[in-house]
């Protein structure tokens, strides 16, 4: 006889009923291997995919993929599914994060080799069919300038919608981040692409810590208007930072010390080099940080992941872990790191889910469940994904699933898990 109270699917478990058992490999036609980059839900709940595509002789191109909620392939969009090209031709191009608008229109960021060979980063807008909208920009992209030499040949560029007005709610702006050489760009555009000249002091500024090297990660613009970069800075051992700055692009000096947050991190009495890879807001008025944490002395230095929770004002939260951080610690060997996370809903006290990638086994893929105040969540089934390969690349909640990206074998999957238990 079945237990009454015996839930019928567990938290961190595969979710059966999407795709294939839970996972769906993409089948991108005429391409050798697949990269994913980027997914988003669109306003009619299909799930579209951003990957870069490498054909037979090796040129790469951008592609996309639409899939319906229950993860097959919906064969109405493009070409069977799938569209792909180049966003000028004859030029090579790689997909990047993908944002979707309220009226199924996409953004896309990407990069194209450009005169001498020069690598440039892109966003390109396409119709909610797939096809690129030849209105928008140079034939359906636009080329972000990036300002300063040491910017040149810059590739890891990030978007996200905006909001001109704080508070408002209203999407009407694309905010772009990018680093390398030690140095950060943002930049805020106007939906047709252009520079929006009322952020900073001209549309963009240049994004540097203390005057140390610097690596952004990503950002995100929190429901108040107010914009948080983060990565990490060289600072002897790396430290993972923040830095927050004002609807109109000036550092927020009431963010901390005088507008940025420098990690401290120790664990077991020893100073950890720090990183932070994603930035979650909770309500309320609270922040999540994820990343890594590595002992750099040793002839074996352990990589841990790192979770640390922090008020909206960048003071730590002590109702989080009673302000320390959580180390999920890297057995010998192994390297630990939190990529990505959310909260399985909108909602004060919400547990949290966290994604990430692991050395250890054959495995990769690391899943974590929290409560709220940072104590191990004991219904999230931490082997409930013990199948999948892949580091993720992405992720985004689908009603009570999570739905997550990544590449294995040159091969886009997407995989959908339990965000918490059904009972």
């Amino acid at each position: 006889m079945e237990h009454p109270h015996k839930p019928t699917a567990q938290a961190g478990t595969l979710d059966a009923a999407f795709a294939d058992a839970g996972v769906q490999t993409l089948d991108f036609p005429d391409h050798a291997k697949t990269f994913c980059e980027g997914m988003a839900l669109t306003p009619s709940g299909h799930i579209l995919v951003s990957a870069t595509l490498f054909d037979e002789a090796g040129k790469p191109h951008y592609g996309l993929a639409r899939l319906n909620a229950d993860g097959s392939v919906d064969k109405t969009f493009g070409s069977g599914g799938y569209v792909s090209g180049q966003f000028l031709k004859d030029t090579s191009s790689r997909a990047g994060q993908l944002i979707i608008q309220d009226d199924g229109a996409m953004y896309l960021c990407g990069l194209i080799v450009g005169p001498a060979s020069r690598l440039e980063q892109v966003i390109a807008k396409f119709n909610p069919s797939g096809t690129l909208n030849l209105a928008f920009g140079n034939n359906g992209h636009v080329v972000i300038p990036m300002r300063i030499p040491e910017l040149t040949n810059a590739s890891a560029g990030r978007i996200s919608f905006a909001q001109s007005i704080p508070g408002a709610g209203v999407k009407d702006r694309v905010l772009f981040v990018t680093s390398k050489s030690g140095v950060g760009l943002i930049t805020r555009l106007n939906l047709n692409g252009e520079t929006d000249p009322d952020f900073a002091d001209a549309g963009w500024r240049v994004v540097s810590v203390e005057g140390l090297s610097t690596t952004l990660r990503n950002f995100i613009e929190l429901g108040d208007g107010r914009v948080l970069v983060y990565g990490s800075v060289n600072a002897g051992p790396d430290k993972g930072f923040i830095q927050a700055y004002t609807n109109k692009g000036q550092i927020d000096s009431s963010f901390s010390s005088n507008g940025t947050l420098l990690l401290d991190i120790q664990h077991q009495d020893k100073p950890l080099a720090s990183d932070i890879f994603a930035l979650i807001e909770r309500l309320p008025n609270r922040l999540l940080a994820l990343g890594r944490a590595t002992e750099t002395s040793g002839s074996e230095p352990s990589q841990h992941a790192l979770m640390i929770g922090l008020l909206s004002d960048g003071k730590m939260d002590e109702s989080f872990s009673e302000g320390r951080p959580v180390i999920t610690p890297a057995v010998t060997g192994d390297l630990r790191n939190w990529n990505a996370g959310l909260t399985v809903n909108n909602e004060a006290g919400s547990p949290i889910v966290t994604l990430g990638q692991t050395t250890g086994g054959a495995r990769r893929f690391l899943t974590g469940g929290f409560l709220a105040d940072g104590r191990i969540d004991s219904t999230f089934d931490l082997e409930g994904t013990d199948g999948v390969e892949f580091v993720p690349s992405t992720c985004c909640k689908q009603g009570s699933g999570l739905l997550v990206a990544g590449t294995k074998d040159g091969a886009v999957q997407v995989i959908r898990m339990f965000a918490s238990t059904v009972n």
